[in-house]
């Protein structure tokens, strides 16, 4: 019989199928696909911007992702990079969930809040940071910031941002169509030219940001520990350390990284 602790630790997960499996960056990089969920059992999509998935492997393994989509978009999306290990073998998470489990089959999971990557309320202009698959922590944020009728700036690094990037041609249409008040691309690997980071944009736009941010803006950082500590370094140099301190005190300044 189950103890306590074990019902709790299992509460919560349920049969979902997986509906697509989309390889988002087929030329170049490594491999990033998103894969689109819905519940078995046609329950009621509900999640906030910055929650996670929690998976139940086969042999009772777990993993968790960020979810990349609001419910109002009819699934729950994931951005899964493929990882591999020191000595080139696909992670055991990446393997089960981009090539063991196939479209149309099912996958213990459960949706989880992450109450430590919720955006603040209120309409103070959003600065979103990211790259690669840290761009599904803030992939719904960019939508619930619309919705709130909040200013929201992406800054973006990937390799490469040709015709087959889904992904940046998806961010291109969103600032266009004024669902991002501002967006940047950071391309480590160009066709031609020097590449560079996020940290570099933030150098390159430090009085717009300082102007955007104002006393009271929001940052949010979704990505790798380089990449989390590279933006740190570059914002200090931008907004100054008594604001990095003040909004790291109130909560608007807020990290996901891995």
């Amino acid at each position: 019989m189950a103890t306590r602790s074990s019902e709790d630790a299992a509460a919560g997960f349920a049969p979902w199928r997986m509906l697509v499996r989309d390889h988002l960056n087929p030329s170049g990089g490594e491999r990033l696909f998103r894969v689109g969920l819905v519940p078995s059992d046609a329950a009621v999509l509900d999640w906030r911007a910055g929650d996670i998935a929690e998976f139940e492997m086969p042999d009772a393994e777990r993993r968790s992702y960020s979810i990349a989509s609001v419910p109002s978009e009819g699934r729950l999306d994931l951005l899964v990079r493929e990882t591999r290990t020191a000595d080139g073998r696909l992670g055991r998470g990446t393997a089960w969930l981009l090539h063991e489990t196939r479209p149309g089959g099912a996958i213990r999971m459960r949706v989880k809040s992450n109450p430590a990557f919720h955006a603040c309320g209120g309409d103070a202009p959003l600065l979103l940071i990211g790259a690669g698959s840290g761009l599904a922590g803030l992939r719904p944020h960019i939508l619930e910031a619309r919705q709130a009728g909040r200013p929201a700036w992406l800054l973006y690094g990937e390799w490469h941002a040709d015709s087959h990037n889904h992904l940046c041609r998806e961010l291109r249409d969103w600032h266009l169509s004024g669902k991002l008040y501002r967006f940047n691309l950071a391309l480590s690997h160009p066709e031609a030219g020097r590449g560079r980071y996020v940290q570099d944009v933030i150098a390159q736009y430090a009085g717009d940001i300082r102007h955007f941010m104002g006393p009271r803006g929001q940052v949010m950082t979704c990505g790798g520990l380089a990449l989390g500590a590279a933006a740190d370094a570059a914002l200090g140099r931008v907004l100054g350390e008594a604001w990095m301190a003040q909004a790291l005190n109130e909560a608007r300044y807020r990290r996901a990284l891995f």
